[in-house]
């Protein structure tokens, strides 16, 4: 069996589980594709000829057909996306969230699945309400504070904080919201982190508040990716940029670095 369709049955399979269908079924489903961005590895040439020819000139963001998604999804030479996420939007709808490395399928990622490069990501029934009252407690216990406009004024942030972005009509960031809650809870270090709902996309506000700080935070706030920010006088230091895609431990791990970093700062001023 060659890779291209061993990669097709991978993507066969992966909507099965999504969609509970029969095969039979698979070709009448719309997707939609979102090109992420990680930020992280190098470009190769193929990448950006991906991102900037194949995908720029084929109106990504309209719907695909079945046989248009997996074409737009392949690279060539068998190379397809590192990862792919994919979500049930309703009974016709597949979203298809991948990485814009593009590699052989041999190095895919997700090879646990037993249908790499793709994930399934359920949906979780009430997640917002389910993360809602995590984030309550993590407010009561002084671990979580929100900055919004009725305290900006009267807020002092510290030389060094971490910021968190949610925004209720992203699913990546709804999905995000939980492992960050967690992972938030987990940590025994009593070190408010902070966070800004920008669900109701006032840019007056997030301008107030990057105008405060020096430091533009517009992407972060509007992007719906549920970005997770280190800030240090000013200055991004470091970012979790799609935490979605992020496993809990890693998101864990990277908020203890920066926590230990900033406590360890404070004691030595």
């Amino acid at each position: 069996m060659n890779l291209k369709s061993t990669y097709n049955q991978n993507f066969d399979k992966t909507i099965l589980k999504t969609m509970s269908c029969n095969i039979e079924n698979v070709e009448s489903f719309k997707f939609k594709l979102i090109p992420i961005d990680e930020g992280i590895g190098q470009e190769s040439s193929k990448d950006s000829w991906m991102k900037n020819t194949k995908l720029k000139n084929n109106r990504i963001e309209e719907f695909k057909s079945y046989k248009d998604a997996i074409w737009l999804l392949s690279a060539g030479d068998s190379k397809y996306p590192l990862w792919i996420n994919m979500t049930k939007l309703n009974e016709k709808e597949i979203q298809l969230e991948f990485s814009q490395r593009f590699r052989h399928i041999k190095t895919s990622q997700n090879q646990e699945t037993g249908h790499p490069p793709f994930k399934v990501i359920y949906k979780i029934d009430n997640l917002v309400e389910k993360t809602n009252k995590l984030k309550e407690l993590l407010i009561e216990k002084s671990k979580l504070r929100e900055i919004e406009a009725s305290n900006i004024n009267q807020i002092t942030l510290p030389f060094e904080f971490i910021i968190y972005f949610l925004v209720d009509w992203s699913g990546p960031e709804r999905l995000a919201r939980l492992k960050v809650f967690k992972s938030i809870e987990r940590i025994d270090e009593q070190l408010e982190i902070y966070f800004i709902d920008g669900t109701d996309q006032k840019f007056e506000f997030i301008d107030k508040f990057s105008e405060k700080i020096g430091q533009d935070l517009k992407f972060q706030y509007a992007g719906g990716h549920g970005t997770i920010s280190f800030i240090r006088n000013s200055e991004i230091i470091d970012e979790i940029k799609f935490p979605h895609t992020v496993e809990e431990t890693k998101i864990l791990n990277t908020l203890t670095k920066w926590i230990d970093t900033i406590t360890g700062n404070a004691k030595t001023k």
